[in-house]
């Protein structure tokens, strides 16, 4: 059994164990936390014919947790982690329910290296740097 508790927020796997958001330690693992409830919620709420919740996750950059120096040559692998297993449950989701969700993802991080960096290629759309925006605002 799943429970979810909003007030501090906590979630239980079991009824006698509660896991507090306080003391799960790292980052990473807060991280982890977030996006497997993100998705969760996603997965059991669009297997239900009367879902009316947008099939969207919005997530600003996820790899900060690893890269909090901004560099980008530390804990890469567990970057690369995150964004295989994020297309993976998108893909469980769409076989499961019909429904593929969209996940957009703002991020940092430039370089994967050439082989991931081939595999995510066609999920970037594109690079918000060098005076490009992602909202632009006239002035």
């Amino acid at each position: 059994m799943l429970i979810f508790i909003l007030s501090p927020l906590n979630i239980s796997f079991k009824k006698n164990n509660i896991f507090y958001l306080s003391n799960i330690g790292s980052a990473e693992n807060h991280l982890s936390f977030h996006i497997s409830v993100f998705l969760g919620l996603h997965k059991y709420i669009l297997n239900h014919a009367q879902s009316i919740l947008p099939s969207l996750i919005f997530l600003d950059q996820p790899s900060q947790v690893y890269f909090q120096n901004g560099k980008d040559d530390t804990d890469l692998l567990e970057v690369i982690n995150i964004y295989r297993q994020l297309l993976f449950e998108i893909k469980r989701i769409k076989e499961e329910s019909g429904i593929e969700p969209q996940i957009i993802i703002t991020d940092h991080i430039i370089d994967f290296g050439d082989e991931v960096q081939n595999e995510f290629a066609r999920y970037f759309r594109t690079d918000w740097r060098e005076g490009r925006k992602f909202i632009n605002i006239a002035n």
